[in-house]
């Protein structure tokens, strides 16, 4: 949405599991997988953590964030620690917006240090 200050906006169902968490600590990562994460995605989008331990069943681990309290998936890529700027609610959509924090990815994925 932005990039000074780095800025981005995500819709979610009100009625998700992730919208109440989000709510409860006014921030979240954004983690991006792999290809070799496949099958872990598939399972993260068809089950509610509010039922299960989501990171048993995907089998991923946490890692800590440097400038927020919610952790990353260790296993990814790619993350963007977020903090909610504002939350507005469009029908049965809450949408977020909120300021990257920090944003972080393998070394090797850089070019010329982008």
């Amino acid at each position: 949405m932005s990039d000074d200050p780095p800025l981005i906006a995500m819709s979610l169902w009100e009625k998700e599991y992730t919208h109440a968490l989000i709510d409860e600590t006014g921030e979240f990562t954004v983690n991006i997988p792999s290809s070799k994460l496949l099958k872990q995605i598939w399972l993260a989008g068809t089950r509610s953590g509010s039922k299960m331990d989501k990171a048993k069943l995907l089998k991923v681990s946490f890692t800590t964030s440097s400038t927020i309290k919610v952790p990353g998936i260790e296993e990814c890529i790619g993350t963007l620690e977020c903090r909610v700027k504002d939350r507005m609610k469009f029908g049965e959509q809450i949408l977020y917006v909120a300021e990257v924090k920090r944003a972080c990815a393998e070394e090797g994925l850089f070019k010329k240090g982008v």
